[in-house]
């Protein structure tokens, strides 16, 4: 259970990684878009292609980044399910422990009252036969 939980710890923090990077990715772009639009006011053709360029390969960027945020998403949810499975088989076994805790504590209650009831019969069997009715 314990593993369990680290794993999805892990891929928690993993998925906060590849949201970061999206987020940075986008952030670039509206920066970039935002400059070239000035520089490119100027006229100059060679640095509209460039931002124009480079605005393609941030935009395949940004789209991996959510591919592989997808995918590490997919991994939490799957941490989590082991988690809530490895949780489910801990507290089943906590209940059986518990139930088998409380049949030996019945039996061994079990076999005191037996005890006592024997040394019982013992002591109105000694005081019977030394002849006392008084018990």
């Amino acid at each position: 259970e314990e593993d369990a939980k680290r794993r999805v710890a892990l891929a928690q923090s993993r998925a906060l990684e590849a949201r970061q990077a999206l987020e940075d990715e986008c952030r670039k772009l509206d920066e970039m878009m935002a400059r070239g639009g000035k520089e490119a006011a100027t006229g100059d053709e060679a640095v509209g292609t460039w931002y124009r360029n480079w605005a393609v390969g941030q935009r395949a960027r940004i789209e991996r980044c959510r591919e592989e945020l997808i995918d590490r998403t997919k991994l939490v949810d799957q941490a989590r399910a082991v988690a809530i499975v490895a949780r489910r088989k801990a507290k089943s076994l906590e209940r059986f422990r518990e139930r088998a805790w409380q049949r030996h504590g019945q039996n061994e209650a079990r076999e005191e009252q037996k005890m006592l009831d024997e040394h019982g019969a013992m002591r109105f069997a000694l005081a019977m036969s030394r002849g006392g009715s008084n018990t």
